[in-house]
Protein backbone atom coordinates (compact mmCIF):
# COMPACT_ATOMS: atom_id res chain seq x y z
CA UNK A 1 0.00 0.00 0.00
CA UNK A 2 1.21 3.34 -1.29
CA UNK A 3 1.84 6.19 1.27
CA UNK A 4 -1.13 8.09 2.27
CA UNK A 5 0.72 11.32 1.83
CA UNK A 6 2.73 10.41 -0.96
CA UNK A 7 1.52 13.54 -3.13
CA UNK A 8 3.32 15.56 -0.93
CA UNK A 9 6.04 15.17 -3.32
CA UNK A 10 7.55 18.13 -5.30
CA UNK A 11 8.28 15.86 -8.08
CA UNK A 12 4.37 15.14 -9.08
CA UNK A 13 4.14 19.07 -9.71
CA UNK A 14 4.87 21.72 -11.86
CA UNK A 15 5.47 24.96 -10.82
CA UNK A 16 4.75 28.91 -11.73
CA UNK A 17 5.41 32.62 -10.57
CA UNK A 18 2.53 33.86 -8.60
CA UNK A 19 2.71 36.51 -11.09
CA UNK A 20 1.53 34.20 -14.17
CA UNK A 21 -1.55 35.28 -15.66
CA UNK A 22 -3.40 31.92 -14.55
CA UNK A 23 -1.67 31.20 -11.32
CA UNK A 24 -2.93 35.11 -10.60
CA UNK A 25 -6.45 33.83 -11.59
CA UNK A 26 -6.51 30.82 -9.27
CA UNK A 27 -5.08 33.13 -6.14
CA UNK A 28 -7.94 35.20 -7.10
CA UNK A 29 -10.43 32.18 -7.28
CA UNK A 30 -9.88 31.76 -3.61
CA UNK A 31 -10.67 35.08 -2.67
CA UNK A 32 -14.17 34.75 -4.82
CA UNK A 33 -14.89 30.68 -4.69
CA UNK A 34 -13.48 29.91 -0.74
CA UNK A 35 -15.87 28.69 1.64
CA UNK A 36 -13.07 28.56 4.11
CA UNK A 37 -11.82 31.74 5.12
CA UNK A 38 -9.25 30.06 8.13
CA UNK A 39 -7.55 28.22 4.62
CA UNK A 40 -8.47 29.52 1.24
CA UNK A 41 -7.74 27.61 -1.48
CA UNK A 42 -8.32 28.60 -5.06
CA UNK A 43 -7.83 26.17 -8.27
CA UNK A 44 -8.11 27.18 -11.98
CA UNK A 45 -8.40 24.42 -14.74
CA UNK A 46 -6.46 26.09 -18.00
CA UNK A 47 -6.32 24.74 -21.71
CA UNK A 48 -3.97 26.39 -24.07
CA UNK A 49 -3.10 28.91 -21.29
CA UNK A 50 -6.49 30.28 -21.10
CA UNK A 51 -8.61 29.85 -17.78
CA UNK A 52 -11.65 27.79 -18.39
CA UNK A 53 -13.15 27.01 -15.01
CA UNK A 54 -12.46 27.94 -11.19
CA UNK A 55 -13.30 27.08 -7.85
CA UNK A 56 -12.50 27.02 -4.30
CA UNK A 57 -12.53 24.68 -1.10
CA UNK A 58 -15.12 24.50 1.20
CA UNK A 59 -18.87 23.85 1.75
CA UNK A 60 -19.48 26.26 4.58
CA UNK A 61 -19.88 23.31 6.75
CA UNK A 62 -16.69 24.58 9.41
CA UNK A 63 -18.34 28.04 9.53
CA UNK A 64 -21.97 26.93 10.27
CA UNK A 65 -21.10 24.94 13.30
CA UNK A 66 -18.21 26.97 15.22
CA UNK A 67 -20.37 27.33 18.56
CA UNK A 68 -21.95 23.97 17.99
CA UNK A 69 -20.69 20.65 20.66
CA UNK A 70 -18.67 18.15 19.58
CA UNK A 71 -16.53 20.65 17.53
CA UNK A 72 -13.54 22.24 17.73
CA UNK A 73 -13.68 25.76 15.23
CA UNK A 74 -16.55 23.87 13.70
CA UNK A 75 -14.57 20.55 12.87
CA UNK A 76 -15.58 17.20 14.24
CA UNK A 77 -12.19 16.17 12.70
CA UNK A 78 -10.14 18.60 15.07
CA UNK A 79 -12.45 17.15 18.10
CA UNK A 80 -11.91 13.75 17.09
CA UNK A 81 -8.57 14.31 16.78
CA UNK A 82 -8.15 16.33 20.34
CA UNK A 83 -10.28 13.29 22.16
CA UNK A 84 -8.66 10.18 20.85
CA UNK A 85 -5.66 12.80 22.29
CA UNK A 86 -6.80 12.60 25.82
CA UNK A 87 -8.10 8.61 26.35
CA UNK A 88 -4.49 7.69 25.27
CA UNK A 89 -4.56 7.53 21.34
CA UNK A 90 -3.22 8.91 18.36
CA UNK A 91 -4.36 12.20 16.92
CA UNK A 92 -5.86 12.32 13.58
CA UNK A 93 -2.71 12.72 11.33
CA UNK A 94 -2.71 15.72 8.57
CA UNK A 95 -3.77 14.64 5.41
CA UNK A 96 -5.65 12.03 6.65
CA UNK A 97 -9.48 10.84 8.02
CA UNK A 98 -11.09 13.46 5.97
CA UNK A 99 -14.13 11.50 5.95
CA UNK A 100 -14.36 12.43 9.67
CA UNK A 101 -15.91 15.75 8.96
CA UNK A 102 -18.40 16.85 6.53
CA UNK A 103 -16.45 20.37 6.02
CA UNK A 104 -13.10 18.49 6.15
CA UNK A 105 -14.13 15.80 3.44
CA UNK A 106 -12.72 15.19 -0.31
CA UNK A 107 -15.68 15.83 -1.98
CA UNK A 108 -15.34 19.82 -0.57
CA UNK A 109 -11.90 20.18 -1.21
CA UNK A 110 -11.02 22.56 -4.22
CA UNK A 111 -9.97 19.96 -7.05
CA UNK A 112 -13.06 18.18 -6.32
CA UNK A 113 -15.36 21.53 -6.72
CA UNK A 114 -13.55 22.55 -9.47
CA UNK A 115 -14.56 18.93 -11.32
CA UNK A 116 -18.30 19.35 -9.85
CA UNK A 117 -18.44 22.97 -10.99
CA UNK A 118 -17.21 22.00 -14.80
CA UNK A 119 -19.54 19.15 -14.96
CA UNK A 120 -22.34 21.17 -14.23
CA UNK A 121 -21.20 23.68 -16.99
CA UNK A 122 -20.65 21.04 -19.64
CA UNK A 123 -16.54 21.68 -19.63
CA UNK A 124 -14.45 18.91 -20.38
CA UNK A 125 -11.29 18.94 -18.18
CA UNK A 126 -9.24 16.70 -20.34
CA UNK A 127 -6.53 17.66 -20.93
CA UNK A 128 -6.13 20.65 -19.26
CA UNK A 129 -4.00 21.85 -16.29
CA UNK A 130 -4.61 22.92 -12.99
CA UNK A 131 -3.18 25.74 -11.08
CA UNK A 132 -3.71 25.91 -7.26
CA UNK A 133 -3.36 28.29 -5.45
CA UNK A 134 -3.31 28.40 -1.49
CA UNK A 135 -2.08 24.99 -0.69
CA UNK A 136 1.47 22.27 -1.02
CA UNK A 137 -0.03 19.41 -1.83
CA UNK A 138 -2.90 17.39 -3.46
CA UNK A 139 -4.43 14.77 -1.00
CA UNK A 140 -4.57 10.92 -3.10
CA UNK A 141 -8.56 11.19 -3.47
CA UNK A 142 -7.88 14.23 -5.22
CA UNK A 143 -5.34 13.34 -7.44
CA UNK A 144 -7.00 10.30 -8.65
CA UNK A 145 -10.62 12.49 -9.21
CA UNK A 146 -8.34 14.78 -11.46
CA UNK A 147 -6.71 12.02 -12.91
CA UNK A 148 -10.26 10.39 -13.40
CA UNK A 149 -11.44 13.40 -14.97
CA UNK A 150 -7.71 13.61 -17.43
CA UNK A 151 -6.31 16.76 -15.92
CA UNK A 152 -2.66 16.74 -17.04
CA UNK A 153 -0.54 18.70 -15.19
CA UNK A 154 -0.88 20.20 -11.31
CA UNK A 155 0.79 23.20 -11.13
CA UNK A 156 1.89 25.02 -7.85
CA UNK A 157 3.13 28.74 -7.46
CA UNK A 158 7.01 28.52 -6.79
CA UNK A 159 6.21 29.96 -3.36
CA UNK A 160 4.31 26.66 -2.11
CA UNK A 161 6.46 26.15 0.91
CA UNK A 162 4.89 28.75 2.49
CA UNK A 163 1.48 27.43 2.54
CA UNK A 164 3.22 24.72 4.76
CA UNK A 165 3.60 27.43 7.46
CA UNK A 166 0.37 27.61 9.50
CA UNK A 167 1.20 31.49 10.37
CA UNK A 168 1.99 32.28 6.68
CA UNK A 169 -1.29 30.51 5.78
CA UNK A 170 -2.83 32.95 8.43
CA UNK A 171 -1.32 36.05 6.51
CA UNK A 172 -2.64 34.53 3.45
CA UNK A 173 -6.31 33.92 4.84
CA UNK A 174 -5.89 37.87 6.29
CA UNK A 175 -4.99 39.04 2.80
CA UNK A 176 -7.90 36.40 1.04
CA UNK A 177 -10.56 38.21 3.13
CA UNK A 178 -9.13 41.95 2.67
CA UNK A 179 -9.62 41.12 -1.00
CA UNK A 180 -13.21 39.70 -0.65
CA UNK A 181 -14.06 42.61 1.62
CA UNK A 182 -12.78 45.18 -1.48
CA UNK A 183 -15.03 42.79 -4.02
CA UNK A 184 -17.62 43.52 -1.98
CA UNK A 185 -17.13 46.78 -1.86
Amino acid sequence: MEPKNQFKDPNLYSFVPETHPIMKEAKNAASSHSLTPNYPIGIVAASDNKAVCAAGNGNGYHEANIENEGHIEGCKRRFISQERVKSGGEKVKPGEEFDLCPGCHTDFHAESNLIRKATELGIDLKGTDVHMYGHYWCCGDCWDKMKKAGVGKVILPDTYKKFEDLEEVKKWAKECEEARQLKLK
